[in-house]
């Protein structure tokens, strides 16, 4: 129950984010004159907003298990982004004004806010001339961010000729978050002090050691994925290579850590997942963490139809017990919200405007015939798809008994012993094999029709 009430949680902190750019894209829009102090402060909140919702974002993306919250992600990003641009847009074009009006006004003098003190989008005036944007994320002391930091600034500011000192310095103060800012915080603006205070970041920011402890310890700690999805897969393979990537970039010999690193990430996979893996694997060697790379990019590349696939599925194990007829009418019911969604794609049964996870003529069929139906219509029986065979498709098993058809052409063997009347007896006899003298012991079951079942359901010669 602790991952309902988490996700909850992130759904609640998400919406109190978009609540803060929503009621920044109203202030610009009500508030024809504002100073630039005011605009910085704003431009401030709305990265820090921007940062927040994508890490909230990102853990939601992890724990959703409903597959219509699932399928809901995307478009909460895309619209989140359309309301942060639109924000940081309008931003923009104030501090634009704001400078252009200053250097109207003193026409010999730097502008008195020449950057974007607070934020990572910082405007340099140098004398007469307004020299490109410099965009610098700030740095609140993560060890993982520190070289990408320590990078950017040195490439855009420090080694720069055209910058003063003083303006260096704070351009660097005003780009430091957290602790990390009360280092040069006690330092005065000076020129003198400005090497000083890049002195002092980076002997407290500047440790291998600790990096590479911190990007090691987030691989060991990589959320689990507690349920299927394209979504899931991605972001564990995107972190995952994130951290390798930086570690590589440190030189540390990750090309000798394959045998390490693949049994980590496969450790995160679900079981569905792990279990497809496990039947890529061709013989007892183990496999490189680039193989797994290229897995994970493959079984992440599921559209909405096999979002939708992977719903009708758990639904069908729900209901099966009921009766293999019934599979159809679950998955019938539970697509409905999809229809509109696949009503441009072919059905590969009837070849009708829908998908055939929602086609009422493959539903009605008994598992039976749909198994026979779709291997005569020459469908991948894993993904009910044409364009690739059984053997090369990396979609999961079945959900019931886990092998490589589709759950929707799942007829088990208990389904022979469901035709078995209730009237039957059971017996125990000993059966003549006919093919040589071999006797052996068995549990039959009688029908008052005559016919003989075993106890897997196979009929038997009489």
């Amino acid at each position: 129950m602790a991952a309902p009430t988490q996700l909850r949680s992130l759904i609640k902190t998400r919406a109190i984010i978009k609540g803060n750019v929503t009621r920044l894209i109203g202030y610009f829009s009500e508030s024809a004159e504002v100073d630039i102090d005011d605009i910085e402060t704003r431009k401030t909140k709305l990265e820090e907003s921007y940062q927040a919702f994508l890490k909230t974002q990102l853990e939601i993306e992890i724990l959703a298990e409903d597959s219509q919250l699932e399928s809901d992600q995307e478009l909460e990003r895309s619209r989140f982004e359309e309301h942060y641009f639109k924000c940081a847009k309008v931003i923009n074009q104030r501090l634009r004004a704001l400078s252009v009006n200053q250097t109207t006004s003193e026409p010999g003098t730097p502008s008195s806010h020449s950057g974007s003190t607070r934020n990572s989008n910082i405007t340099i005036n140098h004398g007469n001339t307004l020299l490109p944007k410099i965009e610098i994320r700030p740095f609140d002391g993560n060890p993982i961010d520190w070289y990408s930091f320590h990078d950017t600034f040195q490439s855009l500011v420090h080694n720069d000729v055209n910058i003063p000192a003083v303006q260096k310095f704070y351009l660097l103060k005003n780009s430091l978050r957290g602790s990390v800012a009360t280092i040069i915080e006690p330092l005065t603006a000076s020129e003198e002090n400005y090497k000083v205070a890049w002195d002092l970041l980076k002997q407290r920011c500047d440790r291998p050691r600790q990096i590479i402890q911190t990007h090691i310890r987030a691989i060991l700690e990589l959320p689990e994925i507690t349920r299927e999805s394209p979504l899931n897969i991605r972001a564990l393979k995107e972190a995952a290579l994130m951290h390798v990537n930086a570690l590589k970039a440190l030189k540390e010999p990750v090309e000798m850590w394959n045998s390490i690193l693949t049994y980590i990430i496969v450790r995160k996979l679900d079981k569905n997942t792990r279990r497809a893996w496990e039947r890529t694997l061709e013989n007892t060697q183990m496999p490189k963490f680039t193989e797994l790379v290229e897995f994970l990019s493959k079984q992440e590349r599921g559209d909405d139809s096999e979002i939708c696939n992977s719903t009708i599925e758990n639904q069908n194990q729900i209901k099966f017990d009921k009766h293999a007829n019934e599979v159809g009418k679950s998955s019938s019911h539970c697509t409905q919200s999809f229809i509109g969604t696949h009503s441009r794609n072919e059905c590969n049964f009837c070849s009708s405007t829908h998908s055939i996870y929602t086609c009422e003529k493959f539903l009605k069929l008994n598992p039976r015939d749909r198994s026979n139906a779709a291997r005569n219509s020459r469908l991948c029986v894993n993904c009910l798809r044409t364009n690739h065979p059984t053997n090369k498709c990396y979609a999961p098993g079945c959900k019931l008994c886990h092998r490589k058809h589709n759950t929707l052409l799942h007829f088990s063997e208990s389904h022979a012993q469901m035709r078995v009347e209730e009237g039957s007896v059971r017996v125990s006899a000993k059966m003549d094999l006919r093919r040589g003298n071999c006797r052996k012991a068995s549990s039959v079951y009688v029908t008052n029709k005559g016919d003989l079942f075993d106890q897997h359901g196979h009929t038997l010669a009489t």
